[in-house]
Protein backbone atom coordinates (compact mmCIF):
# COMPACT_ATOMS: atom_id res chain seq x y z
CA UNK A 1 0.00 0.00 0.00
CA UNK A 2 1.36 3.71 -1.04
CA UNK A 3 1.43 6.17 1.65
CA UNK A 4 1.30 9.49 1.13
CA UNK A 5 3.00 11.95 3.32
CA UNK A 6 3.69 15.09 1.45
CA UNK A 7 4.49 18.18 3.77
CA UNK A 8 3.73 21.91 3.27
CA UNK A 9 6.52 22.71 1.59
CA UNK A 10 6.18 19.62 -1.12
CA UNK A 11 2.64 20.60 -1.38
CA UNK A 12 3.01 24.29 -1.84
CA UNK A 13 -0.04 25.14 0.06
CA UNK A 14 -0.12 28.63 2.19
CA UNK A 15 2.21 28.77 4.90
CA UNK A 16 -0.60 29.16 7.12
CA UNK A 17 -2.78 25.96 6.09
CA UNK A 18 -3.25 23.98 9.14
CA UNK A 19 -1.22 20.78 10.07
CA UNK A 20 -5.03 18.60 10.15
CA UNK A 21 -6.13 19.64 6.37
CA UNK A 22 -2.50 18.73 5.31
CA UNK A 23 -2.97 15.33 6.79
CA UNK A 24 -6.56 14.72 5.31
CA UNK A 25 -5.47 15.72 2.13
CA UNK A 26 -2.84 12.98 2.57
CA UNK A 27 -4.82 10.47 4.04
CA UNK A 28 -7.58 10.60 1.66
CA UNK A 29 -4.77 10.69 -1.01
CA UNK A 30 -3.20 7.82 0.02
CA UNK A 31 -6.93 5.45 0.23
CA UNK A 32 -7.83 7.23 -3.40
CA UNK A 33 -4.62 5.50 -4.79
CA UNK A 34 -5.24 2.13 -2.98
CA UNK A 35 -8.64 2.46 -4.27
CA UNK A 36 -8.28 3.49 -7.90
CA UNK A 37 -6.92 0.96 -10.89
CA UNK A 38 -6.63 4.22 -13.01
CA UNK A 39 -4.26 7.14 -12.52
CA UNK A 40 -7.14 9.22 -14.16
CA UNK A 41 -9.57 7.91 -12.00
CA UNK A 42 -7.10 8.35 -8.68
CA UNK A 43 -6.46 11.63 -10.36
CA UNK A 44 -10.31 13.34 -10.98
CA UNK A 45 -10.62 11.71 -7.26
CA UNK A 46 -8.10 13.56 -6.16
CA UNK A 47 -9.12 16.90 -7.46
CA UNK A 48 -12.65 16.77 -5.87
CA UNK A 49 -10.99 16.80 -2.73
CA UNK A 50 -8.55 19.54 -3.29
CA UNK A 51 -11.66 21.46 -4.57
CA UNK A 52 -12.71 21.21 -1.06
CA UNK A 53 -9.63 22.70 0.43
CA UNK A 54 -9.11 25.40 -1.95
CA UNK A 55 -9.13 28.20 0.41
CA UNK A 56 -5.77 26.96 1.50
CA UNK A 57 -4.24 26.95 -2.15
CA UNK A 58 -4.98 23.26 -3.17
CA UNK A 59 -6.42 24.29 -6.56
CA UNK A 60 -3.07 26.65 -7.12
CA UNK A 61 -1.73 25.43 -9.89
CA UNK A 62 1.37 23.75 -8.11
CA UNK A 63 -0.57 21.82 -5.64
CA UNK A 64 -2.28 20.18 -8.90
CA UNK A 65 0.80 19.49 -10.21
CA UNK A 66 2.16 17.80 -7.58
CA UNK A 67 -1.06 15.56 -7.05
CA UNK A 68 -0.24 14.62 -11.10
CA UNK A 69 3.41 13.94 -10.90
CA UNK A 70 2.55 11.69 -7.57
CA UNK A 71 -0.02 10.31 -9.07
CA UNK A 72 2.40 9.71 -12.88
CA UNK A 73 5.02 7.86 -9.79
CA UNK A 74 2.55 5.18 -8.63
CA UNK A 75 1.03 4.65 -11.58
CA UNK A 76 4.10 5.04 -13.93
CA UNK A 77 1.70 7.29 -15.90
CA UNK A 78 2.28 10.88 -17.95
CA UNK A 79 -0.92 12.62 -17.17
CA UNK A 80 -0.83 16.35 -17.31
CA UNK A 81 -2.54 18.47 -14.70
CA UNK A 82 -5.32 19.40 -17.21
CA UNK A 83 -6.21 15.15 -18.15
CA UNK A 84 -9.05 15.42 -15.30
CA UNK A 85 -11.05 18.29 -15.85
CA UNK A 86 -13.36 18.80 -12.37
CA UNK A 87 -17.60 18.94 -12.77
Amino acid sequence: MVIINLKRSQWEVYIDTPDTVIETVNGYFSYVIANNKSAKDAQQEIYKLMCMYSEWGFVDSEPLQNATDTINNVYNTQLTRWDSQLS
